[in-house]
């Protein structure tokens, strides 16, 4: 007899179950596909040097640190600065820039040269420094 009377409500136990698995999924695809908190940022970069580079992208903890995703490749303006835009949420991001194939090493040594400015730098392991930006939320958002 105990468990007659679920048996009578199991259809409500998975009716409830899938009701809330689906709000789960419509409240993250929701959050994502409107924006909520999450920011455009530019990226520009005017590199000195005598040699013009021939292709600059931006890589960091965004993009898994993967200079081919054709998306974080920077476009060269008639400032002469590259520049490219993404969308992140706020955080902390560590990133450098990839010219011509190679990784820039020392982020920290070519400051000035790239917007937006770094809140510090953090060691690569690999004798080289990341910058590290933070993206804040908007506080008018959170009203």
């Amino acid at each position: 007899m105990g468990f007659e009377v679920f048996k009578d409500y199991s259809w409500l136990a998975l009716a409830i179950a899938f009701c809330f698995g689906a709000w789960l999924i419509i409240s993250g695809l929701r959050g994502k596909s409107m924006g909520e908190n999450v920011k455009n940022v530019v990226f520009k970069y005017k590199p000195e040097g005598l040699k013009e580079p021939e292709k600059i992208v931006l890589t960091g903890d965004f993009n898994k640190w993967n200079p081919s995703n054709p998306k974080y490749q920077m476009n060269k303006n008639s400032n002469g600065e590259w520049v490219v835009k993404i969308s992140l949420k706020p955080g902390f991001y560590r990133f450098k820039f990839v010219k011509d194939g190679y990784f820039i090493r020392d982020m920290e040594a070519i400051r000035g040269q790239y917007s937006p400015e770094p809140v510090h730098f953090d060691n690569d392991h690999f004798n080289g420094k990341n910058a590290v930006i933070e993206v804040v939320e908007d506080k008018k958002n959170n009203a």
